[in-house]
């Protein structure tokens, strides 16, 4: 059976979860920002004996994005986000200059989450909402703003 554990991370509040089943974790949203939230989450999983396999992003604003950089370098993960994201992702260092909180580049991901593909784990398959509208790249084209 699957369960899940959240953590608060970021000036931001964001929720960061983690799937875990059988000694394995998806790491979702990944918003730890400093090295007290890294450790945090780092001891969490060591404790537990989990091993993270997938770095998945519900969507790429900031606040869940200021992890990405540091699970690639302790994990060896990289996100795995809607393809619309990726300008999200990108620009999360430039978006951190704005707010006033470092956010190290994330890794490009080398996989795409796409609304058909359930993501399998632990023998199951979790089903994928692709949910528009709260980030920008993610608006459905009929409601996406045209240069003017």
């Amino acid at each position: 059976m699957i369960a899940v554990t959240a953590f608060t991370f970021n000036p931001f509040q964001e929720n960061t979860y983690v799937l875990h089943a059988n000694g394995q974790a998806i790491l979702i949203d990944p918003g730890c920002w400093n090295t007290a939230e890294e450790r945090e989450l780092e001891t969490w999983l060591s404790d537990n004996a989990l091993t993270p396999v997938r770095l998945v992003l519900t969507h790429a604003h900031i606040d869940h994005v200021l992890g990405c950089a540091w699970a690639n370098k302790k994990y060896g993960l990289t996100p795995e986000v809607h393809r619309a994201d990726l300008p999200l992702l990108k620009a999360a260092p430039r978006q951190g200059e704005l707010y006033g909180v470092h956010c190290e580049a994330s890794p490009e991901p080398l996989h795409f989450i796409d609304p058909k593909d359930p993501i399998e784990f632990d023998g199951q398959q979790l089903k994928v909402l692709f949910v528009p509208g709260h980030s920008p790249d993610t608006l459905p084209s009929s409601v996406k703003r045209t240069a003017s």
